[in-house]
């Protein structure tokens, strides 16, 4: 029997809204509130009219406009989309998707240039082959959009009848905080909480993992602790965890073994993942 002290009231462990937000249902990004809307950052209007760069109008940008039939992206002119290498794209509010032609693969065009700087709900970089995405990222100076967009980018796409797999999807953290080589935010069990709440909430699973790899044996435990008592772990897919899990199991305290042990137990009756049965007991 694993005994449980709380060393924080649990209220604090509940997450924000959205609860049911999950990578597995992209649709269920859809919530009364409506897309996680994106402004471009500040000074980035004044640093493209120095740079000259070109804003479009509604007209000038119909011929980056991309549409979804029969299951496949087609471009303005009507045919299957192709896109060899790495192409700018952004989604505005109302779910369009505009992706760069050649001619705007150039210096003067950048991310900004679709909407004028207006806000989008996904933007970054994309590869395209025959109608079908091979590679699509959230990587946006000009935007920095968080993992959250690019699922929204899914969650557009599979509306609209196109399924985006997420093997096809890269996330990059542009300036995150666990991305920082001096970013020390974590660095006790103390304050684990504090520093969680700093970031955001589509990056709490990010931040656990970190914790997970800490040689603090107490760091771990807190964020084990929470792990269990949030639904964080819900943003990631099963296999992620599982991999979490086996790499926790390896640790030498006994403690965190244990309290893993309960995690697994816990997390494999929620999610009736077939997956945790192949985990050995820690």
């Amino acid at each position: 029997m694993v005994a449980w002290v709380w060393l924080v009231p649990a209220t604090v462990f509940a997450p924000p809204p959205p609860a049911s937000l999950t990578v597995c249902d992209p649709l269920s990004l859809l919530s009364e509130a409506g897309w996680r809307v994106k402004e471009m950052g500040p000074g980035w209007r004044e640093i493209d009219a120095e740079d000259g760069i070109i804003y479009l109008t509604p007209e000038t940008v119909a011929p980056a406009r991309v549409t979804v039939r029969e299951g496949k992206l087609y471009d303005a002119q009507g045919k299957l989309l192709k896109r060899k290498g790495s192409y700018a794209y952004v989604m505005d509010t109302a779910g369009t998707l505009y992706v760069a032609t050649g001619k705007m693969r150039n210096r003067k065009y950048r991310h900004s240039s679709f909407l004028a700087g207006g806000p989008v709900i996904s933007a970054g970089e994309i590869t395209v082959k025959d109608g079908v995405i091979l590679k699509v990222t959230n990587s946006s100076g000009h935007y920095s959009p968080r993992r959250v967009h690019l699922m929204q980018l899914q969650a557009v796409l599979a509306k609209q009848g196109y399924e985006l797999p997420l093997d096809r999807m890269q996330i990059y953290y542009r300036d995150h905080p666990l991305r920082n080589p001096d970013f020390g935010g974590f660095t006790s069990a103390d304050r684990f909480l504090p520093e969680l709440q700093k970031l955001e909430y589509e990056d709490w699973p990010e931040a656990i993992s970190y914790c997970l790899k800490s040689s603090d044996a107490k760091l771990k435990s807190r964020a084990l602790l929470f792990m269990m008592g949030s639904s964080a772990l819900n943003m990631i897919e099963v296999d992620e965890a599982v991999e979490l899990f086996r790499e926790v199991a390896r640790d030498p305290d006994p403690a965190i073994r244990a309290e893993l042990a309960l995690a697994i137990r816990v997390w494999a009756k929620q999610t009736n993942a077939e997956a945790f049965a192949t985990l050995p007991t820690p």
